[in-house]
Parts: C-alpha cells; sequence; structure tokens
C-alpha cells in the first residue's frame, strides 16, 4: 500500500506518515491505535508504541545508563574511578622484586 494510501485511511498526512516511517519522529499512541484497527492486529502497534515509550533510548543507551544521565544533570561533583589502577604498586619491594627477576621492566617502572 502506498504511503497516501495508507494516509487517507487513517486519516492522517502522506507526510506525516513518512516522518514516522522513517524514524523522524515518534509515532503517539493514536496512530498506533489506528494502526492496530487498520491492520487487524490485536494490539501490536500500541505494544510497539509503548516499548518505545519506556526503552526507546534503551536502543542507543546500554542498561542503567539513561538513569546515569538523568543523575548527571543533576550532579555538583562527578568523581571518576579508575578500576584498574592501583597507586603505589610500583613502591613496594616486593612487587619490584618480581618486576627486576622476570628481567622486564614495566613502562610504569621510573627509577
Amino acid at each position: 500500500m502506498s504511503r497516501p494510501k495508507l494516509a487517507e485511511k487513517l486519516g492522517y498526512t502522506p507526510q506525516r506518515i513518512g516522518q514516522i516511517e522513517s524514524g523522524g519522529s515518534p509515532p503517539s499512541e493514536d496512530f498506533a491505535k489506528d494502526c492496530d484497527v487498520f491492520f487487524k492486529t490485536d494490539g501490536t502497534f500500541h505494544r510497539l508504541w509503548q516499548w518505545i515509550q519506556d526503552f526507546g533510548r534503551l536502543a542507543v543507551l546500554p542498561p542503567g545508563f539513561p538513569d546515569f544521565i538523568e543523575r548527571e544533570r543533576e550532579a555538583e561533583v562527578i568523581h571518576i574511578f579508575e578500576t584498574m589502577v592501583i597507586t603505589g604498586c610500583s613502591r613496594r619491594r616486593s612487587t619490584r622484586a618480581r618486576c627486576s627477576s622476570s628481567g622486564r621492566r614495566p613502562t610504569w617502572w621510573t627509577s
């Protein structure tokens, strides 16, 4: 079915159908319900619309990240922690002894 014919049957403009079809703008709840009635899909379009409302941003962001974005907006200070960095490790004699006994010097060992 062409875009103009679908627009006529649903009561929308062909431009609006094109915007929704291309992802340029999200569908409305009424549009989803109208599609369900027209295509006789028993709520499939409405469930997809609900999914877009609930999880639309998660398609781009990893789980839990949208909450981080909301908290970041309100934050006054943000601390960043490096989980793989252990400070002071190169100063310990036991670590230096193991490194020197292997015959290799790590790039962080300066003395």
